[in-house]
């Protein structure tokens, strides 16, 4: 095939240049693209819904089972261990010490929902234990899994990052329950 214009233009990265042969170039010499003469399709909008859920601000009604519950998965997943020692213990600190006034329910935003949560961690000696090293090693702090060969003695429930899943957890459960996740057809 032959090559009429002078100058070539290539549309991903804006190199132009004189071909040397009359035959049409397999790439672009500067950017070595094979699809020099293709323009880029365009990124699509992120649907509203698509955004951190999270980072919504709808305040929303969460049940303290719901917390509690979630607080006792959590806890069994990021515990180096299949179960965390004192875990009866630890749930029923963390569901005392859960501040819901005397109503079984709240309504909060997601943000407010991790404090709280946090605000029960904290409140919460036995869970508290579970964010020091059983050996007592405190001068480093390496990552182990229950299927790892490191001693799981040397690991830690890290505090932060259980109030975290806990909120975010419910949150997205929520929202899937209010259809947020539903694509509306355009």
């Amino acid at each position: 095939m032959l090559v009429t214009p002078t100058q070539l233009h290539c549309v991903r990265c804006g190199h132009q240049w004189t071909p040397r042969h009359t035959t049409t170039p397999k790439q672009c010499p500067h950017c070595h693209s094979s699809k020099w003469d293709t323009a880029m399709l365009a990124k699509a909008e992120p649907l509203p819904m698509q955004k951190l859920v999270w980072q919504d601000t709808t305040s929303r009604l969460v049940s303290k089972e719901q917390v509690v519950g979630y607080f006792a998965m959590w806890a069994v997943r990021q515990s180096p261990y299949f179960i965390p020692d004192s875990l009866t213990t630890g749930i029923k600190e963390f569901h005392d010490n859960l501040d819901f006034g005397n109503d079984h329910y709240q309504k909060c935003t997601c943000a407010a929902l991790e404090q709280t949560v946090r605000t029960a961690i904290h409140d919460s000696k036995t869970v508290m234990s579970w964010n020091t090293s059983k050996n007592g090693d405190t001068t480093q702090h390496i990552f182990v899994s229950r299927h790892d060969q490191p001693d799981p003695d040397r690991d830690i429930v890290d505090m932060h990052a259980l109030a975290r899943n806990i909120a975010h957890g419910i949150w997205l459960e929520l929202c899937y329950e209010d259809g947020w996740f539903l694509s509306k057809p355009a």
